[in-house]
């Protein structure tokens, strides 16, 4: 997707639950924005379900949203009638394993303690605080 700002999509196609889990292997603080379609009632089922907030959230075909997959347990509840109904998304997202290998040069962990220790120590020490430079990345409440 020639415009999109993240390297990465799954199309999720078929009438199926998604169970609640999280996306480890994304970036930690950065969002995934999902795209839902299909013909289903929003009202009866299908509902983005965020599991560490216990919130249902009803979501009619043609709905984004964003979320922070890595960190927020999330699912959807099933569909009221999967023979007639389907329910699909179009998730993008940035791997984890992707912001490593350009923080560290175009190598991976490994390949940069190989050939650069010292590099691959001031590397792993400026990673330590990349949660709290994702996280000021976010918007307050006031600044909304």
């Amino acid at each position: 997707f020639e415009r999109s700002v993240f390297p990465c999509a799954c199309l999720n196609l078929g009438c199926t639950v998604c169970s609640f889990h999280r996306d480890p292997r994304n970036l930690p603080y950065g969002w995934n924005p999902v795209t839902v379609f299909g013909p289903f009632d929003h009202t009866k089922g299908g509902h983005i379900v965020l599991e560490d907030f216990n919130i249902m959230i009803q979501a009619p075909h043609g709905t984004s949203y964003a979320i922070m997959g890595a960190c927020v347990s999330h699912g959807n509840a099933p569909l009221a009638d999967p023979t007639t109904e389907h329910r699909s998304s179009f998730t993008q997202y940035m791997p984890g394993g992707l912001r490593r290998w350009v923080d560290n040069g175009g190598k991976t962990d490994k390949q940069l303690k190989e050939t650069d220790p010292i590099r691959y120590k001031e590397v792993q020490g400026w990673k330590q605080g990349n949660w709290d430079r994702g996280i000021g990345m976010l918007s307050t409440l006031d600044e909304v």
